[in-house]
């Protein structure tokens, strides 16, 4: 009775045991988070300073004044800082980050097919993103940028899908501030954009092209350097900064030009 007891609870303990060892589908560096590592994610990164967290009940990774640099590395990469593989991973700033990738060259994150990515902040968060692509995103996967403001400034590509063939299916940008550096193109290969509550304010006469997948300019040529989104639909001159030009908005899905303080479709008929 008593060896059948014994067996028991070693049996049980195991169970126990396997039951908290875990896996998910994304790495920190070529490195898979799970049950031995996740407490440790700052260590994981190599962060120079701030807290790296990690909800295992939501999918919540929460960086909180966070500085990563890895522009000194002289030695290229064959893994992004994060690389998502399925699922839907929600990545929370506060206070100020800044990540620079410029010694790596490598995205920051990348999201393979059909992964939803969240980037957002309770705070309104201030993310900057140096060197190498913002993010990455294959095959359908979608990004949603929510309430916070990032700076990207890319050697290659700021967010670009996987190619113009397979490219991303949605960048959902929500109450964001935007602004994107790119050598190549700030914003490329993505399917659909969808904008709330935010206006394109430089290049001024650019808008989304959903037959280039990409932000163009007034030739319907891909934006090539920079990009930049402003929160809200001001039509104030001086706080947008175009002088007396007209300049297109996206709200809601619907694109709008502001002119003297007016606004129309993109029909030329008034909207009141």
């Amino acid at each position: 009775m008593k060896k059948n007891l014994l067996l028991l609870a070693v049996a049980m303990s195991t169970l126990v045991l396997n039951a908290q060892v875990w896996q998910i589908p994304v790495t920190v560096l070529g490195t898979y988070v799970k049950s031995e590592n996740f407490r440790n994610l700052a260590e994981l990164m190599g962060v120079k300073s701030g807290t790296v967290e990690y909800d295992t009940r939501d999918n919540i990774f929460t960086f909180t004044d966070v500085v990563w640099d890895r522009s000194d590395a002289t030695n290229g990469a064959t893994n992004s800082l994060f690389a998502i593989y399925d699922g839907t991973y929600t990545f929370k700033f506060s206070g100020s980050c800044y990540f620079d990738n410029a010694g790596l060259q490598r995205s920051i994150i990348n999201a393979e097919d059909k992964v939803q990515v969240i980037i957002t902040s309770d705070d309104g968060a201030d993310v900057t993103i140096k060197g190498g692509n913002m993010m990455s995103m294959k095959n359908d996967a979608e990004c949603h940028l929510e309430n916070l403001s990032l700076t990207g400034d890319s050697v290659i590509f700021g967010i670009a899908g996987y190619s113009s063939v397979t490219p991303a299916a949605l960048l959902a940008i929500d109450h964001a501030n935007l602004t994107i550096t790119a050598k190549a193109h700030p914003v490329c290969d993505v399917k659909n954009i969808d904008f709330k509550g935010v206006s394109i304010i430089n290049p001024y006469n650019a808008m989304f092209s959903l037959e280039k997948k990409g932000f163009v300019d007034i030739n319907d040529e891909l934006l090539t350097d920079y990009v930049e989104l402003k929160i809200g639909m001001s039509t104030s001159v001086e706080d947008m900064k175009l002088e007396n030009k007209a300049h297109k908005v996206c709200e809601n899905g619907a694109m709008y030009i502001i002119r003297n303080g007016k606004r129309f479709n993109i029909l030329g008929a008034e909207v009141r």
